[in-house]
């Protein structure tokens, strides 16, 4: 259906469009290329990061792992190591009568696993081996323990105290063909030596650090045993070798894994080794960072060619639409001929010959016009003609009737 609009009517309404940014078809082009370049672009860096993050963590996860399990090697070894260093010190003990005493001393100088070593001579005729204050951490109840599996054949029992300050202790048995077991080597043990050496197993984690913990208590560092996994209600046992997270009294979020630990087949001994979150996730923050510096060139980029095709492209529309206009306002007379596409040029040849059929037109009017103000001036002319004879009968007539009367 074709719709007859009035020319001043066409003419405001152009006007409007041209004046009308937000509407012309240069900002729709260019809107256009944004929406439809950004859209993939963020989908894509969305979720390249997402994939890229939970790659960096599980390999962060993977590491912690792998440092735990250097960890733990290391701490049963480092046990087993001093055990048979104390086992050692148990032969020489057992070979010398004199000088048992300066080979104490002299061991306690030279490790710094040991704080204290105490032999109780007679365990089994000493009706209270402890109170003469030389073990004061370690009851009754656990010397009474430490004879029983030592009686049982063991070559070391390895227990531990309970209270505010807490001790480890491992008694060895000294035994001979004559007077079998007629003595207990208690070894007091310090742990922090192991925790100093397990903070140099790996040079390029230097926020990596270590902890001991014995059912559930840290040896270590001062944190709430509310961090740690919750042991389990059927295996009475803590989840390890998974990699779990918790906040410090800082608020600083940590990542950890717990591994069990064998010293001398006792249980509740865990390894904790921690790595603040910034640390593992670094890798990861500094991809975003790269990623949006990355997006925002992208951005500034399809903004910029954006705005070189919308105008390349709307360039022919808006030539023709101004030719329009000033045809409309009389200020031309023909369309220009575009060749940018067959489309446009096929477009401007049809409006310049509607526009030259316009014009022919016009010419045709204005010439019957002009014939008709013409026709107009001969009908004039004439009837002024007609009149002036009608007059002159009219005067004329009077006198001839009364010649003929």
């Amino acid at each position: 259906m074709i719709k007859y609009i009035n020319v001043d009517n066409g003419n405001t309404m152009l006007n409007s469009l041209i004046k009308n940014k937000g509407q012309s078809i240069r900002t729709k082009l260019i809107v256009t290329f944004i929406v439809v370049a950004l859209a993939p672009l963020f989908l894509m860096s969305w979720f390249s990061f997402q994939h890229v993050s939970n790659s960096l963590e599980k390999s962060a996860h993977t590491e912690l792992g792998e440092l735990s399990s250097i960890g733990k090697q290391f701490a049963d070894i480092w046990f087993a190591d001093h055990i048979k260093d104390l086992y050692l010190l148990n032969d020489q003990l057992s070979h010398s009568q004199l000088n048992k005493q300066l080979l104490i001393d002299e061991f306690v100088a030279r490790y710094d696993f040991v704080n204290e070593i105490h032999i109780i001579f007679d365990p089994l005729n000493t009706p209270n081996p402890v109170n003469n204050g030389a073990l004061p951490a370690l009851n009754r109840d656990q010397l009474i323990a430490m004879l029983a599996a030592i009686e049982q054949g063991q070559k070391s029992v390895f227990v531990s105290t309970v209270g505010t300050k807490i001790h480890h202790f491992v008694a060895l048995p000294m035994v001979d063909n004559q007077r079998g077991l007629h003595a207990i080597i208690i070894v007091d043990v310090n742990f922090q030596g192991l925790l100093d050496n397990l903070e140099h197993i790996h040079n390029n984690n230097e926020e990596l650090t270590f902890f001991i913990v014995k059912n559930g208590e840290i040896t270590g560092a001062q944190l709430h045993p509310d961090l740690l996994p919750k042991a389990d209600f059927f295996t009475n046992s803590a989840n390890t070798e998974h990699v779990f997270t918790y906040h410090k009294t800082d608020n600083t979020l940590h990542y950890a894994i717990l591994t069990d630990l064998n010293f001398a087949n006792a249980t509740g001994w865990q390894l904790l080794v921690e790595k603040p979150a910034a640390v593992m996730l670094q890798s990861a923050s500094d991809y975003k960072f790269a990623a949006v510096l990355a997006n925002g060139l992208a951005f500034l980029v399809i903004l910029i060619l954006s705005w070189w095709f919308g105008r390349r492209l709307s360039r022919p529309f808006i030539i023709l639409a101004n030719a329009s206009a000033e045809i409309t306002k009389g200020e031309r007379s023909n369309i220009p001929i575009l060749d940018d596409s067959s489309e446009l040029y096929q477009l401007s040849i049809d409006l310049e010959h509607l526009v030259s059929s316009k014009v022919q037109q016009q010419e045709r009017l204005e010439q019957q016009s002009a014939e008709l103000q013409l026709a107009l001036q001969q009908l004039a002319e004439q009837k002024s003609a007609l009149d002036e004879h009608a007059i002159f009968w009219l005067k004329i007539t009077p006198l001839i009737s009364r010649s003929l009367s």
